[in-house]
C-alpha cells in the first residue's frame, strides 16, 4: 500500500487522499476546498495526479468539502467507478448541482465586471452539465457493515460515522502473498447521543488510521446546555423586537436545528407560533431526503417516525425555495428565524439576510458550524466590527451567538474510536496515525526539530494578540466573568488574585508586551491540551518576567474559553512549573 495526500493535509478543506494497492489507484473522497478567494485558485490548480489514472473513488458524505470537485474530476479525465452509500448518493446530487448553479452565477457577475474593465471572461470551476456528467460514474452502492470487492485481494467496507446523514468511516484491506494490511479512513466523524441520527460505529482494528482532526484538539459543550443557549438566544432577540438569523449548512445542521426547535416548542420553551423560515432551497432537499433513509436514523428520530410525527416540522415552518419569497422576508422587521445557507456565509441568501439584520440592535447572528479562517462568518466570530456585503460597509450591531454542540465529535470519543481501531506503535510497530482536516501548531513550527506527531497538535486558530478581551469572551460573555471568579475563588484565591490583576492590565487596549502575549499563548495551548505548547509558553513567559501565580492565572482564561473544572487546567500548568523548577509563589525565572 502506498498513500498520498492532495487536501486536507494540515488544512481544514479539500479532503482528497489517493491510495496505490493492489495495481488499483483508489482515491478516497475529492473534496472542494472552501474559506479565501486564495482557495478559489487553488481548487482549479492541478489534483497532484492524473484523473484519468484513477480506478475509483469512494466517498465518505456528501459535504462539499469531500465531495466538491467530484466534476471537475469528471471533466479532466476521470473515468472509474464511485462507490458510496445511498443517502450520500441523493445528497452528493443535491450538493453538486447547487455548487455548479453558483459558480455559474458568481462566473456571470465577474464577467460583468471583467467586460466593464477589459478584461477576459470569467468561467466556473465546472458547469452544472459538469455536474450532471459526474453523477453518472456512481455505481455500486455501500451498506453499511458489508465488505465490497474493489479488485481481486483488495476490499472495502463502509461503517456509519454518525456525522450527516449517510456519512462513513471506511476500511480498506489488502491481502497480498499471504500477508494482511489494512488501513481506515475515518471521514468526518459525528458525536454519540446524536438526535437526528446514530451513533459512530467503531471499526475493527487496523494497521493505520488517516483520521480528521478538525475538532480534535478540544471538548465541546453538552449539548443540553447549548440548546438552552439557542432557546434563550431566541427569546431574547424575540423581546427586543428582532429577527434571528441562522447561517446553516443544509445537510444535517438544518435538520438538527429544526428537530430541536420542535422540541422547544413542544416543551413550552419557545411560543408554538414563531414564525421558522429554512430560506435554503438545498437544505429543503436535503430534508426531504432525510425522510428516505431510515437506516441512518437516530432512536430519537426513529421513534417519532414511527409515531407517526415528523420530527422536522413545526407549526410556523415555511419553506422558501423561490428567489422573490426570499427576497420577501428582508421586509419582516422582527419576530422570525431565519435559516439560510451558506453556514460560513460564503454565498447564499443568507447574505442578504445579514446584510439586512447585522446592523440592528435588536437582532441576532446565530453560528451553529465551522467557520474557515477568511469566511465572514469567522470575520464575524472573531469581533469584526463592520462587514463588506454586496459593495456596502455594514456596522455589526446585532447579538452574536456561537453555539457548538454541532461541532464534530468530541475529542474524548474520537480518542477512544481512534485508540480501539488502531495498535499504538508499541504493540505494533507497523502501525500509523496520520491526522487529517489538522493544523500545524504554531509553538511547534518555531521549533523545528520536534516530531511530526508533536507538531499536530495544533491550536493556532485563535490569533488573539490584538485583544485578551476577544480571547475570553470568544465562547463565553463578559458579563459571566464575575459569577465565574466568584466560584474558582472559593478553591484558588491566589490565582483569581492574579487572574483579575491580569485581566484588567489586559483590557486596558490591544498593546501587549510579550509577557502578556506569552500568557495569552499558555491560555490557548492549555485548551488545546497540547503538552509540547504549554510547556514552551509557560517558558517563554517566565523568561518574559511572569510571575508562577500569573502563569497559573493564565489556565483560568483556559476555563473562560472552554468551561470544565478548573483544576483539569491547572494540573498541566503545575506540571510545566515543576519541570522548569519554579518554585511555587512569587516571582520565578526558569531554572535552565
Amino acid at each position: 500500500m502506498k498513500l498520498s495526500f492532495h487536501g486536507a493535509d494540515r488544512n481544514v478543506t479539500g479532503s482528497c487522499h489517493l491510495l496505490h494497492a493492489q495495481g488499483k489507484r483508489v482515491l478516497i473522497d475529492c473534496g472542494m476546498f472552501q474559506g479565501s478567494h486564495e482557495l478559489d485558485e487553488e481548487n482549479a490548480e492541478d489534483f497532484g495526479f492524473d484523473p484519468k489514472s484513477i480506478d475509483l473513488l469512494l466517498l465518505t458524505h456528501a459535504h462539499l468539502d469531500h465531495c466538491g470537485r467530484i466534476p471537475l474530476l469528471v471533466k479532466r479525465g476521470f473515468r472509474g467507478e464511485i462507490i458510496t452509500t445511498a443517502a450520500t448518493r441523493e445528497l452528493t446530487r443535491v450538493v453538486l448541482l447547487d455548487a455548479a448553479h453558483l459558480q455559474e452565477e458568481e462566473a456571470e457577475r465577474n464577467t460583468r465586471h471583467a467586460h466593464r474593465r477589459g478584461d477576459a471572461q470569467a468561467q466556473p470551476l465546472y458547469t452544472t452539465l459538469d455536474a450532471l456528467n459526474a453523477l453518472e460514474f456512481f455505481g455500486r452502492t455501500a451498506v453499511y457493515g458489508q465488505t465490497l470487492e474493489l479488485a481481486p485481494g483488495l476490499s472495502a467496507t463502509f461503517f456509519d460515522a454518525g456525522h450527516i446523514l449517510g456519512s462513513a468511516s471506511i476500511r480498506i484491506e489488502q491481502t497480498a502473498s499471504g500477508a494482511h494490511r489494512s488501513v481506515i479512513f475515518s471521514g468526518d466523524l459525528g458525536n454519540g447521543g446524536h438526535a437526528v441520527l446514530r451513533d459512530p460505529q467503531l471499526p475493527p482494528r487496523a494497521d493505520s488510521v488517516v483520521m480528521e482532526t478538525t475538532y480534535g484538539d478540544r471538548l465541546h459543550k453538552p449539548i443540553e446546555p447549548s440548546i438552552a443557549e439557542l432557546f434563550a438566544a431566541i427569546s431574547e432577540t424575540l423581546k427586543r423586537g428582532g429577527n434571528v438569523v441562522i447561517p446553516t449548512f443544509a445537510l444535517e445542521r438544518a435538520q438538527e436545528i429544526l428537530f430541536y426547535l420542535r422540541e422547544g416548542l413542544e416543551a413550552g420553551k419557545l411560543p408554538r407560533t414563531l414564525p421558522v423560515f429554512l430560506d435554503s432551497p438545498m437544505a429543503i432537499s436535503a430534508t426531504e431526503i432525510f425522510r428516505h433513509h431510515p437506516e441512518c436514523y437516530g432512536n430519537a428520530i426513529d421513534a417519532l417516525f414511527r409515531a407517526g410525527s415528523d420530527p422536522f416540522s413545526l407549526p410556523g415552518l415555511r419553506f422558501t425555495r423561490e428567489a422573490a419569497d426570499s427576497i420577501a422576508l428582508n421586509r419582516l422587521v422582527g419576530g422570525a428565524v431565519i435559516m439560510a445557507g451558506s453556514g460560513m456565509a460564503t454565498g447564499g441568501r443568507v447574505r442578504h439576510h445579514l446584510r439586512h439584520n447585522l446592523g440592528r440592535h435588536e437582532s441576532s447572528v446565530v453560528f451553529v458550524g465551522y467557520a474557515a479562517r477568511g469566511t465572514l462568518a469567522r470575520l464575524l466570530i472573531d469581533g469584526a466590527t463592520k462587514v463588506k456585503l454586496f459593495g456596502e460597509e455594514i456596522p455589526v450591531h446585532a447579538r452574536l451567538y456561537t453555539i457548538n454542540w454541532l461541532l464534530g465529535a468530541r475529542r474524548s470519543a474520537r480518542t477512544a474510536r481512534l485508540a480501539a481501531s488502531t495498535q499504538t506503535r508499541a504493540d505494533h510497530p507497523g502501525s500509523r496515525r496520520s491526522g487529517q482536516h489538522g493544523r500545524v501548531c504554531r509553538a511547534a513550527q518555531k521549533h523545528p526539530g520536534t516530531t511530526p506527531e508533536t507538531r499536530r497538535c495544533d491550536r493556532s486558530l485563535i490569533p488573539l494578540y490584538h485583544d485578551l478581551k476577544t480571547a475570553m469572551t470568544t465562547h463565553q460573555k463578559l458579563e459571566e466573568i464575575t459569577s465565574l471568579m466568584t466560584y474558582l475563588n472559593k478553591d484558588y484565591p491566589t490565582e483569581t488574585r492574579a487572574f483579575s490583576n491580569f485581566m484588567q492590565k489586559a483590557e486596558g487596549g490591544p498593546a501587549l508586551d510579550k509577557r502578556m502575549k506569552e500568557l495569552i499563548n499558555v491560555a490557548l495551548s492549555v485548551a488545546a491540551q497540547c503538552e509540547w505548547c504549554i510547556a514552551i509558553h509557560v517558558k517563554g513567559a517566565l523568561e518574559a518576567g511572569a510571575s508562577r501565580d500569573e502563569v497559573m492565572s493564565a489556565g483560568f482564561m483556559a476555563v473562560l474559553m472552554h468551561g470544565g473544572p478548573a483544576m483539569m487546567y491547572l494540573t498541566p500548568i503545575r506540571q510545566a512549573l515543576d519541570e522548569l523548577g519554579v518554585p511555587g509563589g512569587g516571582a520565578a525565572r526558569p531554572a535552565v
